[in-house]
């Protein structure tokens, strides 16, 4: 694992795909976040979140350039071309073909309420609750408000929210995607997940929604 202090600097996308291909769906990936982080506060000033009563959000927006987003930005978080990572090169067709549905590589979130930005990839995750994260292979991009895991399984039973059920073959079709608040928690209890889960399983006893109103 490594550490930056001044933020992650990787020199491994050209311009063309840095500022045609992802500036264009940048927009519609900030504007995801901000709605998610507005929505959190919003909820959490009302005192309408309650740990473990199943509460979420419903975000409309273009589900289809947001993960094209996060996609390319997670394939550009390495330090060479990898082409025998299969995850690498559907990503890589995904991002780089605007017909595509995101088939091949699934996409889960957790609400992710830490300023921590931690990226891993291609790594073999075991142990925590079944169901609780994708097993095999899997690669995981968290940074506030939101924490996005990548998996080839077949990953039917697992319990956080399956965002790439809602990509289309229409890029800028809009679509109600639905966040639920406890996926922040660890499963089976009203702990809330390490901001490096699920590499780290350890929990966080303190109130996040809390500190995120004030």
């Amino acid at each position: 694992m490594r550490e930056y202090q001044s933020g992650i600097k990787y020199r491994t996308i050209c311009q063309e795909c840095n500022n045609v291909v992802l500036g264009e769906n940048d927009k519609e990936y900030k504007a995801f976040i901000e709605t998610i982080a507005e929505s959190i506060k919003t909820i959490t000033i009302n005192h309408e979140y309650i740990p473990g009563a199943g509460s979420y959000i419903e975000i409309p927006c273009k589900i289809n350039r947001i993960l094209r987003t996060v996609c390319g930005h997670l394939l550009a978080a390495k330090e060479e071309y990898d082409a025998k990572i299969l995850s690498d090169v559907f990503m890589r067709e995904y991002v780089l073909n605007e017909k595509i549905i995101l088939e091949k590589i699934k996409v889960f979130s957790w609400i992710y309420p830490y300023s921590t930005i931690v990226i891993s990839r291609d790594f073999i995750c075991r142990g925590h609750y079944e169901g609780s994260h994708p097993k095999g292979s899997i690669s995981t991009l968290s940074c506030f408000p939101i924490s996005f895991i990548f998996s080839m399984e077949d990953e039917t039973d697992c319990i956080l929210d399956n965002l790439g059920q809602y990509t289309t073959e229409t890029i800028d079709e809009v679509v109600t995607v639905k966040l639920h608040l406890d996926t922040v928690l660890q499963s089976g209890c009203e702990h809330y997940k390490n901001y490096n889960w699920p590499v780290a399983s350890g929990n966080v006893e303190i109130s996040i929604f809390h500190i995120l109103a004030l």
